[in-house]
Protein backbone atom coordinates (compact mmCIF):
# COMPACT_ATOMS: atom_id res chain seq x y z
CA UNK A 1 0.00 0.00 0.00
CA UNK A 2 1.30 3.50 -1.09
CA UNK A 3 1.26 5.63 2.23
CA UNK A 4 1.94 8.94 -0.23
CA UNK A 5 -1.00 11.35 -0.43
CA UNK A 6 -2.35 12.80 -3.78
CA UNK A 7 -1.14 16.21 -4.01
CA UNK A 8 -3.61 18.86 -3.00
CA UNK A 9 -6.05 20.94 -5.64
CA UNK A 10 -4.56 18.79 -8.41
CA UNK A 11 -6.79 17.09 -10.76
CA UNK A 12 -6.48 13.32 -11.22
CA UNK A 13 -8.25 9.61 -11.89
CA UNK A 14 -8.85 7.50 -9.71
CA UNK A 15 -8.57 4.17 -11.65
CA UNK A 16 -5.29 5.38 -13.15
CA UNK A 17 -3.89 5.72 -9.07
CA UNK A 18 -3.65 1.67 -8.98
CA UNK A 19 -2.66 -0.93 -11.53
CA UNK A 20 -3.75 -4.48 -11.88
CA UNK A 21 -1.40 -6.63 -10.72
CA UNK A 22 -1.58 -11.10 -11.01
CA UNK A 23 -3.38 -12.61 -8.01
CA UNK A 24 -2.95 -9.50 -6.43
CA UNK A 25 -4.85 -6.56 -4.42
CA UNK A 26 -2.90 -3.23 -4.59
CA UNK A 27 -3.90 -0.25 -2.46
CA UNK A 28 -3.04 3.07 -2.47
CA UNK A 29 -4.15 6.45 0.20
CA UNK A 30 -5.39 9.26 -1.44
CA UNK A 31 -6.09 10.92 1.83
CA UNK A 32 -6.00 9.57 5.55
CA UNK A 33 -7.13 11.92 8.51
CA UNK A 34 -8.03 11.02 12.23
CA UNK A 35 -11.36 11.75 11.26
CA UNK A 36 -11.13 9.11 8.03
CA UNK A 37 -9.47 8.07 5.39
CA UNK A 38 -10.35 7.79 0.82
CA UNK A 39 -8.38 4.51 -0.45
CA UNK A 40 -8.37 3.06 -3.89
CA UNK A 41 -7.56 -0.73 -4.89
CA UNK A 42 -7.55 -2.82 -7.52
CA UNK A 43 -8.34 -6.72 -7.39
CA UNK A 44 -7.32 -9.03 -9.08
CA UNK A 45 -9.53 -11.82 -10.58
CA UNK A 46 -10.11 -14.49 -7.63
CA UNK A 47 -8.76 -12.43 -5.05
CA UNK A 48 -10.54 -11.30 -1.95
CA UNK A 49 -10.44 -9.32 1.23
CA UNK A 50 -12.73 -11.36 3.90
CA UNK A 51 -14.51 -10.80 6.91
CA UNK A 52 -13.49 -7.75 7.17
CA UNK A 53 -15.69 -5.91 10.56
CA UNK A 54 -14.97 -1.88 10.52
CA UNK A 55 -16.44 0.16 13.64
CA UNK A 56 -17.42 2.54 10.76
CA UNK A 57 -19.68 3.14 8.15
CA UNK A 58 -17.71 2.20 4.96
CA UNK A 59 -18.85 3.43 1.15
CA UNK A 60 -17.20 1.62 -1.82
CA UNK A 61 -17.82 3.01 -5.13
CA UNK A 62 -16.80 0.32 -8.09
CA UNK A 63 -15.15 2.81 -10.63
CA UNK A 64 -14.27 -0.41 -12.88
CA UNK A 65 -15.47 -3.80 -13.17
CA UNK A 66 -17.41 -5.68 -11.29
CA UNK A 67 -17.02 -6.84 -7.64
CA UNK A 68 -19.58 -9.38 -5.25
CA UNK A 69 -19.55 -7.84 -1.65
CA UNK A 70 -20.87 -9.84 1.11
CA UNK A 71 -22.19 -7.84 3.71
CA UNK A 72 -23.82 -9.67 6.88
CA UNK A 73 -24.34 -12.90 4.83
CA UNK A 74 -26.02 -10.96 1.97
CA UNK A 75 -24.46 -11.02 -1.23
CA UNK A 76 -24.61 -8.20 -3.84
CA UNK A 77 -23.08 -7.40 -7.57
CA UNK A 78 -21.65 -4.18 -7.60
CA UNK A 79 -20.57 -3.21 -11.00
CA UNK A 80 -18.61 0.01 -12.26
CA UNK A 81 -19.60 3.24 -11.22
CA UNK A 82 -22.46 1.86 -8.53
CA UNK A 83 -22.32 2.04 -4.86
CA UNK A 84 -22.82 0.16 -1.56
CA UNK A 85 -22.31 1.67 2.02
CA UNK A 86 -21.61 -0.83 4.25
CA UNK A 87 -22.60 -0.11 7.87
CA UNK A 88 -20.67 -0.19 10.80
CA UNK A 89 -19.96 -3.44 12.92
CA UNK A 90 -21.03 -5.73 9.64
CA UNK A 91 -18.76 -8.77 8.58
CA UNK A 92 -18.15 -7.74 4.99
CA UNK A 93 -16.11 -9.69 2.12
CA UNK A 94 -14.91 -8.10 -1.48
CA UNK A 95 -14.70 -10.82 -4.11
CA UNK A 96 -13.11 -10.00 -7.10
CA UNK A 97 -14.93 -12.70 -9.79
CA UNK A 98 -13.58 -10.17 -12.51
CA UNK A 99 -10.77 -7.87 -11.79
CA UNK A 100 -12.08 -4.57 -10.42
CA UNK A 101 -11.20 -1.13 -8.67
CA UNK A 102 -12.93 0.11 -5.54
CA UNK A 103 -12.49 3.80 -3.94
CA UNK A 104 -13.20 3.19 -0.33
CA UNK A 105 -14.17 6.50 1.70
CA UNK A 106 -14.74 5.82 5.70
CA UNK A 107 -15.48 8.54 8.25
CA UNK A 108 -14.60 7.55 11.53
CA UNK A 109 -16.48 11.06 13.26
CA UNK A 110 -19.51 10.94 14.97
CA UNK A 111 -18.69 7.59 16.41
CA UNK A 112 -16.68 8.86 19.38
Amino acid sequence: MSNEEIEVALPFNNASLVQYSDNSIVIRTIMSKPTGYISVAAFAVGESLEGKISPFNTMLQIIEGEAEVVIGGESYIVGESHSIIIHANLRSTLIAKTPFKVLTTVIKSGYE
